[in-house]
């Protein structure tokens, strides 16, 4: 389960909960994509223990999209990390997303996930 706060610079925005899946696409587990997000898959770099991060504004050449690695909608442009505190809590992931869109402007996601 993931739970989310939105925020536009300091101002909360809202909250919300929803289940998310991170699965890898090689054995290498070094390309991983997160599974809950606008009902497309978000394909993220990703190094050991869980570290991983995102920047739709590169994109990424290996996926469908070719390079157009977008959020929401064809606007939204992600970037942000997912990471793992090892020593409070190994089995949660803590995300933090900044969400540039056409209509919203910067929104910043921050949430934690339990890893299953």
């Amino acid at each position: 389960m993931y739970y989310d706060s939105m925020y536009r610079d300091t101002l909360f925005l809202g909250a919300d909960s929803f289940m998310i899946s991170i699965v890898g696409t090689d054995t290498s587990h070094t390309r991983i994509f997160l599974n809950g997000f606008c009902g497309r898959p978000i394909y993220l770099t990703a190094q050991p223990g869980y570290q991983a991060t995102v920047d739709t504004i590169v994109g990424d050449t290996a996926t469908a999209t070719s390079g157009q690695n977008f959020f929401c909608g064809i606007l939204d442009t992600l970037n942000g990390i997912i990471s793992r505190d090892r020593l409070d809590s190994p089995t949660v992931l803590h995300f933090s997303f900044s969400v540039t869109t056409d209509t919203s402007g910067i929104v910043t996601h921050n949430g934690t996930a339990q890893k299953r």
